[in-house]
């Protein structure tokens, strides 16, 4: 037995496998990075920062992707050193995590440090545009966000080829893109026989994701 098929047996006897949590995941977050113009064939690393159950292990592993989850057993996200090295990673990825600093500036930093040049950074947070009247119903949100700031706070950090995108989960790549995507995505699905629907309406995303490319230069 391989070393991705001892990871995988292993993760499957505690429980932590879900294929359809995680697969989903690196589906969308392929479509994402093709947009900016990486490959997700060619990324070789990931860092999973604020990680819970590690859902994107098991699909890091079936990818031939070294795999590092950090969480709140690696310290405050706000103020301390993640433990890896500079220029350590191909891709970070911070899903649900950012709304819950009340500084984000750290993390940006850290993320930064560890991301190998041409390497890009994902986050996922609320779309405020769509989650304003219950964001604050989790108490431990504290700081929303729109797609618009968040494309600023990625540029503020020297992040290049900064996007952002509907918070849809495996959708094709036209779903993703247009200047009413936020909209299509937070409508509400129809009941019923979605069968000959497109699968934009199909789903109800209020969430946002931003992708940003630290520079080879």
């Amino acid at each position: 037995m391989g070393h991705v098929e001892k990871q995988m047996k292993g993760l499957r006897e505690i429980g932590r496998v879900d294929r359809n949590t995680w697969e989903r995941e690196w589906v969308t977050l392929g479509t994402l990075l093709e947009v900016v113009q990486v490959q997700l064939a060619k990324v070789e690393s990931v860092a999973d920062v604020g990680c819970g159950g590690q859902e994107l292990e098991v699909g890091a592993a079936e990818r031939g992707i070294a795999y590092r989850g950090f969480d709140i057993d690696d310290g405050d996200f706000e103020i301390d050193q993640l433990p890896a090295e500079d220029n350590s990673f191909d891709l970070v990825v911070a899903l649900a995590l950012i709304e819950h600093l009340h500084n984000p500036d750290n993390f940006l930093r850290e993320a930064m440090r560890i991301l190998r040049p041409g390497g890009a950074l994902v986050v996922s947070t609320p779309n405020w545009h769509f989650a304003s009247r219950n964001f604050y119903d989790n108490p431990a949100h504290v700081q929303p966000y729109s797609p618009l700031s968040l494309e600023t706070l990625f540029a503020a950090y020297g992040l290049e080829r900064v996007t952002t995108f509907p918070g849809l989960r495996a959708k094709p790549r036209s779903s993703y893109l247009g200047k009413s995507r936020f909209i299509r995505a937070a409508l509400r699905p129809f009941r019923g026989n979605v069968s000959l629907l497109p699968g934009w309406l199909t789903g109800r995303a209020t969430s946002v994701f931003a992708v940003g490319i630290k520079p080879t230069g």
